[in-house]
């Protein structure tokens, strides 16, 4: 994360992790600790209410015996338990938003980018903070099994360009229906040298019935770093607004995605080109207090993109113009099965 590659600057040795039995200790899968320089830096993104009593008792006396000297409490967090758990630790300075129980405060700006504010905890500390761009690490193991798995189905490198695309999402709210990204993926394969990668993880794989007669390649069954690898290699990734979408970004490649009620000044991929699909105007954007993606605004939102729109980017987005014989009658079986603005 950038708050961590800024710290790193000045203490590119005393960083570590804190994230063994995160699941038990803590009471949502996303919580991590972090401990930092020393271990005297403590970032919490995210605490709930204290359940298991004892044991989450007995595991924060064992953190307090670490003494940490500061606390970062991340975006979107800090309106709940953290203050009052860093208070119990004994920390000197809590890093945080603008509420009791913090000696350090940051007025987050509803206008400006997570990652941004999130950065903001460190300008609070008096911290020179340069623009960090995201940065996605992978072994040589895993890039070249990517490179195997592409070899493996006849991929030419540096004569053919990999599109990616991931059609599934967690919510429904979020997703655009499957028959249209195989729309784009026959039109996309219909243009010379290029191939559509299609993902899929282990409770997805009902979605390529909708690309049968689509010659694309399936990415499933693979570790999760090899599928990085495999993203990798992408000229450009379309999804909705899912996970492979920002670990995309995550390495500079460039990503079309469709957004639903979704913030875009907060939440848009971060630190690559991001060329974001959304029928909302600002003024509609969600507050913080808000749940993003409640309510019929967003799922409308997602299925007023039409499938006209998202062929005309990547027809400049990539070599070679449109597809010589492109008809966009055969793409789907009635056009009724659209929705538009």
């Amino acid at each position: 994360m950038p708050i961590t590659l800024v710290l790193r600057q000045d203490h590119p040795k005393e960083i570590g992790y804190l994230i063994k039995d995160v699941d038990e200790v803590l009471t949502m899968p996303q919580s991590i600790l972090i401990n930092i320089i020393n271990k005297n830096f403590f970032s919490i993104p995210f605490f709930t209410a204290l359940k298991g009593f004892f044991k989450e008792i007995r595991f924060l006396l064992k953190l307090k015996k670490r003494r940490f000297t500061i606390s970062f409490t991340l975006f979107p967090g800090g309106l709940g338990n953290e203050k009052w758990l860093q208070l119990f630790l004994g920390i000197q300075k809590r890093v945080g938003p603008m509420t009791i129980g913090y000696t350090h405060m940051v007025d987050w700006d509803n206008s400006e980018h997570v990652v941004e504010n999130n950065l903001d905890l460190l300008r609070a500390l008096g911290k020179t903070v340069k623009k960090m761009p995201l940065s996605l690490s992978l072994c040589g193991q895993h890039l070249a099994e990517a490179d195997k798995f592409l070899e493996i189905h006849d991929f030419n490198f540096g004569e053919e360009i990999a599109v990616g695309m991931h059609p599934s999402v967690s919510l429904s709210r979020q997703r655009w229906p499957v028959e249209r990204f195989a729309a784009i993926a026959k039109h996309l394969t219909a243009k010379p040298g290029i191939r559509v990668l299609v993902f899929a993880g282990p409770q997805e794989e009902a979605v390529y019935e909708y690309f049968t007669d689509i010659p694309i390649i399936k990415v499933c069954r693979l570790p999760f770093p090899t599928v990085c690898g495999i993203i990798r290699q992408c000229h450009s990734m379309f999804t909705s607004d899912t996970g492979l979408g920002h670990i995309a970004a995550a390495m500079a490649i460039t990503t079309v995605t469709i957004y639903g009620n979704t913030n875009l000044n907060k939440y848009r991929h971060w630190g690559n080109i991001d060329i974001s699909i959304n029928k909302l105007q600002p003024a509609q954007y969600p507050g913080i207090s808000e749940n993003y993606y409640a309510g019929n605004r967003g799922k409308q939102a997602v299925l007023n993109v039409s499938i006209e729109e998202v062929i005309a980017i990547f027809d400049k987005l990539l070599p070679n113009g449109p597809a010589s014989e492109f008809s966009f009658e055969n793409l789907l079986p009635t056009k009724n099965q659209l929705v538009y603005a």
